[in-house]
């Protein structure tokens, strides 16, 4: 069996990382975890530019979750450890651990595919024998990333324009700004310090782009600490489902 194929890069929590209680916002986890598994496919030789121009596409991201078992605090650096899973059809599972000082204390994993240029349709990876060729290999979990089921009862929580300044590369509304618009949805009394994000889930279901108008749903409240969020179009149309899970410290 070939070596296992990872990527490692340390990641410092800066002052913009952290709340006003110094635990590492969510927002900053999704933008780690976005680069890194950018930077990943880059010393495997898939530069944006061979992206663009062997195979017309861009990496986009349809579902995300991570787990802590330990709050990350401001000043303190953690490593992400990445490999992908041999890729199935359109998509790519790609798994990570999170370390600190060499202890794991958490993990997650995303799907991520290739978009055509033009039509902004998915590609079929099987296309691309760059990442057949360099897997996990035995670093593979096993486990399927589901999507969320969708919650019985939601109620309105806010209306919210997509800002210039909160779209990306690719012309849409960045991944982890998602992670910034249902945490300011999230009763302030959880920002306390005595309690921490420790699990995100996010499934991107549509692009959003400058100006478009979302409608964003929030769920009754089915368990404690458990906040459920569906973002619409204004057409109606599912933008992405979230699920943000709190405990304590």
């Amino acid at each position: 069996m070939p070596n296992p194929c990872f990527y490692e890069s340390t990641w410092p929590i800066r002052w913009r990382d952290a709340n006003s209680h110094g635990c590492c916002r969510p927002s900053a986890l999704l933008e780690f975890f976005q680069e890194c598994a950018l930077e990943a496919p880059e010393k495997l030789g898939l530069t944006p530019d061979v992206l663009s121009k062997r195979y017309g596409a861009f990496w986009m991201l349809a579902r995300v979750r991570y787990l802590l078992t330990l709050p990350i605090h401001w000043r303190e650096e953690i490593t992400l450890r990445t490999w992908h899973r041999p890729p199935k059809g359109m998509v790519l599972c790609r798994d990570f651990d999170i370390l600190r000082s060499g202890t794991k204390i958490g993990e997650a994993m995303a799907l991520w595919g290739l978009a055509d240029l033009s039509t902004r349709h998915l590609i079929n990876l099987g296309e691309v024998p760059e990442l057949s060729a360099h897997t996990g290999g035995s670093l593979c979990r096993s486990a399927p990333l589901r999507p969320l089921p969708a919650p019985e009862e939601m109620t309105m929580a806010g209306n919210f324009s997509v800002p210039y300044s909160q779209t990306d590369r690719n012309g849409h509304f960045n991944n982890a700004r998602y992670a910034d618009l249902i945490c300011d949805y999230v009763p302030m009394e959880l920002w306390d310090g005595a309690r921490f994000p420790t699990a995100l889930q996010i499934d991107y279901r549509g692009e959003s782009q400058t100006g478009d108008q979302l409608t964003l749903l929030r769920s009754a409240g089915e368990q404690k600490d458990v906040f459920r969020f569906r973002g619409l179009g204004a057409d109606g149309t599912r933008r992405f489902d979230a699920m943000l899970t709190f405990a304590e410290e």
